[in-house]
C-alpha cells in the first residue's frame, strides 16, 4: 500500500464531568429548643459520601459568628474531606480512522501534458507539435529544471 493510501489516524478525547447525586434530610425537631445555644453553636447532621466526598450539613440556631446572621439561623453544606476539592471528570477516548483515496497526481500531471490549453511552450519532433508545460517538465526531469532555470529568471 502506497504511503498516500495509509489511513490516517485522528485521534480526539472529551472531558466530560461526572455528576454524583445524593440526598440528605437533616429534620430539626423541636427547633425552639434549640435557639439561644449561643452564637457560633451547631448542631451537624449525620455524614454522607457524594461523589467520594464525606459531607455533612451544620445547623447554626443562632447564626454563625458573622455579624449579618446574628438574630436569623445559618445552615451550610460541609466538605469534610479535606483536599478533595478537584472535580471528577471521565476522559473518552475517540479513534477515527480515515481513508485517504489513492493520489491521481501523476495522472493529472500527464492530462496536463496531453492538453493544449495553457501551454506555456512547445517542442516540434519530426514535424509534429507537442505542446507543454515547464513546470511539469522540470518535475519529471533534472536535466529540463537545469535548463528551464535560465529561462524561469529571465536569461535566455
Amino acid at each position: 500500500m502506497a504511503a498516500s493510501q495509509r489511513p490516517t489516524e485522528r485521534r480526539a478525547s472529551r472531558c466530560t464531568p461526572v455528576t454524583a447525586r445524593a440526598t440528605l434530610v437533616f429534620e430539626i425537631a423541636g427547633y425552639s429548643l434549640h435557639k439561644g445555644m449561643g452564637i457560633g453553636k451547631f448542631i451537624w447532621s449525620t455524614t454522607v459520601s457524594v461523589g467520594g466526598h464525606q459531607w455533612c450539613i451544620l445547623y447554626y440556631p443562632d447564626g454563625d459568628t458573622h455579624i449579618e446572621s446574628q438574630g436569623h439561623i445559618s445552615v451550610y453544606l460541609e466538605l469534610l474531606s479535606k483536599g478533595a476539592k478537584e472535580p471528577l471528570v471521565e476522559t473518552t477516548a475517540i479513534t477515527v480512522e480515515v481513508q485517504m483515496p489513492p493520489s491521481d497526481l501523476a495522472e493529472n500531471f500527464r492530462k496536463l501534458l496531453e492538453a493544449a490549453e495553457e501551454a506555456d511552450m512547445t517542442f516540434e519532433v519530426e514535424g509534429e507539435i507537442f505542446p507543454a508545460h515547464k513546470i511539469v517538465l522540470a518535475a519529471w526531469s533534472p536535466v529540463f529544471k537545469a535548463e528551464l532555470s535560465i529561462a524561469f529568471h529571465g536569461q535566455t
